[in-house]
């Protein structure tokens, strides 16, 4: 993976937050991830901007908070993800 993201600059690598072992792989060797997990609230967005993705995918409340979302994510060089056309809700 670490010769793929040196030679392709567009390849980013999709994990899940819980997979502690992938995540300190991904890390150490710099190769570029970003989180299968949507981010749903402030908390979450900056726990995970912790780890340095290169992308986020926001979710529920959050989208209505778009500018302030991307001005911190950009901030910290991350790209914002979202779901434009999807009505997305933390209740069922």
């Amino acid at each position: 993976l670490k010769g793929l993201s040196d030679k392709y600059q567009n390849i980013k690598l999709i994990i899940d937050f819980d997979n502690k072992y992938t995540l300190s792989l991904v890390q150490e060797h710099q190769i570029p991830f970003f989180f299968s997990n949507h981010v749903t609230s402030i908390d979450m967005l900056h726990g995970l901007l912790a780890y340095n993705p290169t992308d986020m995918y926001i979710c529920e409340e959050l989208g209505f908070f778009l500018d302030k979302v991307s001005k911190i994510l950009h901030e910290h060089d991350v790209k914002v993800r979202v779901y434009p056309n999807i009505c997305q809700s933390s209740f069922s």
